[in-house]
């Protein structure tokens, strides 16, 4: 303030006397709803200067100056003409970056009915990071999220010990179709462009889905609300693979009229790397863009979304085996049985996977009502190409292109004290089985056609407790047409519960067309409660039923990505599940804590379960066939943060899931392990952003997993010995040590930041229970991480 008077004074002494040419003083402060803005930027012409800590500034200019520029990170820039008053007081209100905005817009508008804490979501500056790396390894930042992986470049989502076809993915309110029913299907969507992500852990968002027994996982893609155009570049590079990404995003809003983003990303890398050697055969080529459009109209809002994304990606070489021989060698092995020299080229075994999202909606007011109306289109083709002989590498093996429409429709209006929400969905998706392949195709051609209705309340109790609840009625009908092997059928006794879908049987194979109707009832009721200003309670029930999918009931031949035999089953029933959940959160001065626990049981559960080996002329293969049982499963996740000062702050974060097969009286397969993560941050400078960040996570053993090791007989010394191959046990306990720095900076009207970051320091070697390469390979070595992010 002592400045500002002072400049006033000089200034007001050269006006009225004429010293010189006329000068004006111009001074202020800079903040952002009321907050001080720290590292404000004043720019005048190329002069540069700094705002103090309190966010004020003072400095004269001339006549000749007509304007000057407000620059802070993570803020959009403000360009201010200069008036012609000898002395200006200027006070700026900041408007958060588009990034950072359309995350502040996105949870003012969240819905209670899947209201979550800040420990399960991820905004844009988090996803950011993650620009050179999928969607799997970001949604590990939430504490009780696993991976399912399939080498290190194939991902799923593990939420509660639960993956696959029970996690409901959606983006901007659809659902994501894009064939997940395989343990080795990642999700056709890149983390570039997203601005947030929501885990629902407690599978309560009814609106979205009835069969997310799993949870759900909230994808958004947003247009800041105010008048803003922003433009963004990230690029990033590895050495973990030698490759990198490309990710660029443009923004243009506007409060009235039309407003449109762009983005685009692409990644290639190589071979990655273990400790001790290459994992040849693991790089991938990745490339994403999308376009949004909204319109403000008299009536109401337009918006229009189109996406796409494709990618090439290796499978390990050493996973591919021909025979029983190979398997139990290669898992006595602490090496690869392939390993070559590293390369970019991606050969065979592999994927190519490509995914269309188009989406078109409509906001408007009916009367007290506020409705929003969805159409979306979305095209998967997904291509897995083998090892083959002759001049056949090129054709793939499986061809599979999955086409879905939908149509949704919310209505929601308020009721004194009550929040009412109703809606209706409606979807039509065929499946097409390529046969050019010359190869069954593990699923067949299909048709699906769903149809869903919801109701939802949310009712204010009184000042301290809220009661959500909802209810969600779906239909879906599977019309499928498949050829089965005449030896097959009969083996699965199928005939009895299934001889009128035979259409007709010929050289030893059946034609048969089944038809599956489902009728499900979804219900769930949650008590939230603000005991205190300090304290947060939520408690809820819900009861679920999810269909078996196309692969378990119809998987019939070798799944190529995988290289195992799978067998469906189409005796198999709906799953039904029913969760409680239990989470608290506590805020004490400078410390924060979460603990989350559930309960979970859920009849005819539908598992993987490895039986053996089949003899084929391509070789010997596992063969793993979908059973079900009841499953009951329990755990919680806990996270303590606590911020010692600005400049130094500690974050701890555990999660623990048991998983016991009821019927069987053994433990689940494929269940997390015990896993604890910390991290430290520190801010060693007092005028700068610079932070370094020490993580640590250690993993435990896994000593309840099911025993499906299985006896075969291999070739040893050139005689044929019987050997038990040892597929069930997980590996050893681990811990890992990574370190990042960044630094966010201004150049002048141009923000930037840099960061480093260098993931298991000690390049220790290791495996993941989670991984279905394990048998086979270590995962990732050392990797260092550079990368520059550009906000002009």
């Amino acid at each position: 303030m002592n400045k500002t008077i002072l400049g006033a004074v000089f200034a007001l002494f050269f006006v009225d006397f004429g010293f010189g040419q006329l000068v004006k003083t111009i001074s202020g402060n800079v903040k952002s709803g009321g907050a001080i803005v720290e590292n404000a930027v004043i720019y005048v012409g190329k002069k540069k200067i700094n705002c103090d800590v309190q966010g004020t500034f003072a400095f004269t200019v001339d006549n000749s100056v007509d304007e000057f520029t407000v620059v802070a990170p993570h803020f959009e820039k403000v360009v201010q003409k200069i008036g012609s008053e000898p002395v200006q007081v200027y006070q700026f209100n900041l408007s958060p970056h588009a990034e950072d905005l359309a995350e502040i817009i996105v949870r003012k508008k969240a819905s209670l009915v899947y209201d979550v804490s800040g420990s399960n979501k991820l905004n844009a500056k988090t996803l950011r990071e993650y620009s050179a790396q999928n969607l799997g390894d970001a949604l590990r930042e939430i504490n009780g999220v696993n991976s399912l992986k399939t080498g290190n470049n194939i991902v799923k989502p593990i939420i509660h010990g639960l993956s696959g076809s029970r996690i409901s993915m959606l983006t901007n309110r659809l659902r994501m179709e894009d064939q997940q029913w395989g343990t080795e299907h990642a999700p056709a969507i890149d983390v570039n462009g997203l601005t947030r992500i929501n885990v629902v852990k407690d599978a309560a968002a009814l609106q979205y889905s009835g069969d997310g027994v799993g949870g759900l996982i909230l994808l958004e893609r947003q247009i800041p609300e105010n008048d803003t155009i922003f433009s963004q570049l990230t690029s990033t590079a590895q050495s973990n693979g030698s490759g990198g990404a490309l990710a660029a995003t443009f923004v243009r809003a506007k409060e009235k009229g039309t407003s449109y983003r762009i983005d685009a990303a692409a990644k290639m890398f190589g071979d990655r790397r273990a400790a001790d050697y290459v994992l040849s055969n693991t790089g991938n080529r990745d490339f994403s863009a999308a376009a949004q459009l909204r319109r403000k109209l008299k009536f109401g809002t337009l918006n229009a979304e189109l996406s796409y994304f494709q990618t090439e990606t290796g499978i390990l070489a050493a996973s591919h085996i021909g025979n029983a021989t190979d398997l139990y060698f290669a898992i006595q092995s602490q090496k690869p049985s392939v390993v070559r020299p590293f390369t970019y080229d991606i050969a065979n075994p592999k994927q190519q996977v490509s995914h269309l999202f188009s989406q078109l909606s409509l906001e408007e007011e009916l009367g007290k009502w506020n409705s929003k109306w969805y159409y979306g289109y979305q095209r998967n083709n997904r291509k897995e190409f083998d090892i083959r002989r002759g001049n056949r590498d090129n054709i793939p093996a499986l061809d599979l292109t999955l086409q879905s429409h939908s149509i949704l429709a919310d209505f929601k209006r308020m009721f004194q004290n009550t929040e009412v929400k109703l809606g209706i969905s409606g979807g039509y998706q065929t499946n097409f089985a390529n046969p050019d392949t010359g190869v069954r195709p593990i699923v067949p051609n299909f048709t699906k056609t769903d149809l869903g209705l919801y109701a939802i309340s949310d009712l204010e109790l009184n000042s301290t407790f809220r009661l959500e609840s909802g209810i969600r009625y779906d239909y879906s009908r599977i019309t499928a047409s498949k050829f089965y092997q005449n030896s097959r059928w009969i083996e699965r006794n199928y005939q009895s519960d299934f001889g009128q879908f035979v259409v007709f049987e010929n050289a030893g194979e059946l034609l048969v067309e089944p038809i599956f109707n489902y009728h499900n009832i979804a219900a769930n009721a949650k008590v939230s409660g603000q005991i205190s200003e300090n304290y947060r309670i939520e408690f809820g029930a819900t009861a679920l039923n999810r269909n078996p999918n196309v692969s378990e009931l119809f998987s019939d031949g070798l799944h190529h990505s995988s290289g195992i035999i799978e067998v469906g089953d189409l005796r198999l029933k709906q799953e039904n599940a029913v969760k409680v959940a239990l989470n608290q959160n506590l805020t004490w001065k400078a410390s924060t804590f979460s603990l989350e626990s559930f309960l979970q049981r859920i009849e005819n559960f539908i598992y993987l379960q490895p039986t053996g080996f089949l003899t084929t002329i391509r070789g010997a293969f596992p063969v793993y066939e979908y059973k079900s049982t009841t499953a009951r499963l329990f755990g919680a996740d806990f996270s303590w943060t606590y911020r010692f000062s600005n400049r130094f702050s500690f974050k701890t974060a555990a999660s623990y899931v048991s998983g016991y097969d009821v019927r069987e009286s053994r433990n689940l397969i494929d269940i997390p392990p015990f896993n604890w993560h910390s991290s430290i941050v520190v801010k060693p400078f007092d005028k700068s952003d610079f932070t370094l960040e020490l993580r640590h996570e250690y993993v435990a053993f896994q000593n309840a997993f099911p025993d499906f090791d299985f006896e075969t007989n291999i070739v040893q010394n050139n005689e044929l010995s019987q050997v038990t191959v040892p597929i069930s046990r997980p590996p050893n306990a681990y811990q890992l040590f990574d370190l990042k720095a960044s630094w966010p900076f201004q150049l002048q009207k141009t923000a930037l930041q840099a960061s480093l970051g260098i993931q298991n320091i000690g390049n220790q070697s290791y495996r993941n229970y989670l991984n279905k390469q394990r048998l086979f390979a270590d995962e990732l070595g050392r990797n260092i991480t550079l990368q520059l992010q550009i906000n002009i």
